[in-house]
C-alpha cells in the first residue's frame, strides 16, 4: 500500500485510464495533484492551483486521456490540458460547482452539477 501526504483535505480522486500509474486528486487548498504510483518518493509528479477556493472534484475523460476536469467552490468548471497541466476552458455556475462527469462517447461533452 502507497500513502500520499497532502497539505489540507482530499475531496476527490480519479484515475487515469491512460496510464494505470498515474492518479488526479482535489485539494481543499485549491490545488490539483497529480501522483504516479511508480514514483519512489512520495510527493506529487505535478501540483497546479487550479481554483480559487477548494476544488471539489476532479474527472479524467475516458476517451481524450490527455484532457481533465476540475470544479470547485469558486462556482466554476475547468477544463485542463493533462500533458502540460495548463487550463483550457473555464465554464462559470452561479453556486457552487460540485461535480462534472464527461460524456461517455463524445470526448468534447461534459455535464456538471451545482448548486444552481
Amino acid at each position: 500500500m502507497k500513502q500520499m501526504q497532502t497539505p489540507d483535505t482530499t475531496f476527490d480522486v480519479c484515475f487515469n485510464e491512460g496510464n494505470q500509474n498515474q492518479l488526479l486528486t482535489a485539494g481543499g487548498d485549491g490545488s490539483i495533484r497529480l501522483w504516479d504510483l511508480t514514483s519512489p518518493n512520495e510527493a506529487p509528479v505535478s501540483v497546479v492551483r487550479a481554483h480559487d477556493s477548494e476544488v471539489n472534484g476532479v474527472e479524467w475523460n475516458h476517451l481524450n486521456k490527455n484532457t481533465i476536469l476540475t470544479t470547485s467552490t469558486d462556482m466554476k468548471v475547468k477544463v485542463w490540458d493533462a500533458t502540460t497541466m495548463t487550463n483550457t476552458g473555464v465554464f462559470a455556475h452561479d453556486f457552487t460547482a460540485y461535480c462534472a462527469i464527461w460524456h461517455p462517447t463524445h470526448e468534447s461533452i461534459f455535464g456538471s452539477c451545482s448548486g444552481d
